[in-house]
């Protein structure tokens, strides 16, 4: 190994050149002459000595070709991350509740349940028949129409009558045993539109308990005050915290 020992900065620099030399003067290397890639050597070449160099030439050579290879540019779309939005229940219901009762503000859910405090018996049956005892909410739970805002239409045409009276006030609330109906001229389209949501199961709710309704005649009678037992919203509503005070 005096030739290791002698060129050893040479074999370091020079290694595809001199690692041949390193191999011939290691005695455990005899087989060599059959690689002819310094690969193949490093896989089947046991020399300590040409262990060390190879490693040393290998890294350098990585580095010399990664200077030479391009950058090869990707444009990728990749969707933003975008966090999801942890919502506040007790924030978000107060609100959905106020856009579900549209014709109402807030100063007038609180003049309803000052009103409320002051009649007897329960606040929230006061307070239920105030705000769904409406002839707007009322028209609505018939199943005539197929949302409210059909029902505000309805009423602002004039094509909604109480007891063969023309109404066209949407907060009015009419007392018990009166004829709510639409007008007559439209009876047969409402009809025909209410059996294909039928047939579709587009109804979101049963009439409920305090109205009668006949929809051969298209008509409806108020039994009783609404309860709040007898509706179906299509989310939670906190009956209380409509008033804005909890």
């Amino acid at each position: 190994m005096t030739l290791l020992v002698k060129h050893k900065f040479s074999h370091y620099r020079r290694f595809e050149i001199d690692i041949w030399g390193v191999c011939f003067n290691d005695v455990r290397a005899k087989k060599v002459k059959k690689y002819t890639t310094e690969k193949e050597l490093a896989v089947n070449v046991k020399s300590p000595y040409f262990k060390f160099f190879y490693k040393l030439w290998a890294r350098k050579k990585a580095a010399w070709e990664a200077r030479k290879k391009r950058y090869v540019y990707r444009l990728d779309m990749l969707p933003p991350d975008r966090p999801k939005k942890k919502f506040n229940q007790r924030f978000l219901s107060i609100r959905l509740t106020r856009l579900y009762f549209i014709t109402l503000q807030d100063h007038q859910f609180r003049e309803l349940m000052r009103r409320a405090r002051k009649l007897d018996g329960s606040f929230e049956q006061n307070y239920i028949a105030m705000i769904e005892g409406r002839v707007i909410n009322l028209f609505y739970r018939t199943l005539f129409v197929a949302s409210p805002f059909e029902s505000i239409r309805f009423i602002k045409n004039g094509l909604v009558l109480l007891d063969f009276n023309v109404v066209k006030t949407l907060n009015i609330k009419p007392e018990i045993g009166k004829l709510l109906f639409p007008d007559f001229k439209l009876h047969t389209r409402i009809r025909g539109y209410l059996s294909k949501r039928l047939r579709g199961k587009a109804a979101l709710f049963n009439v409920p308990k305090f109205l009668f309704v006949s929809f051969y005649l298209v008509v409806a009678i108020i039994l009783s005050m609404p309860k709040r037992k007898d509706f179906v919203y299509p989310f939670s509503i906190d009956i209380q915290r409509i008033t804005g005070y909890y």
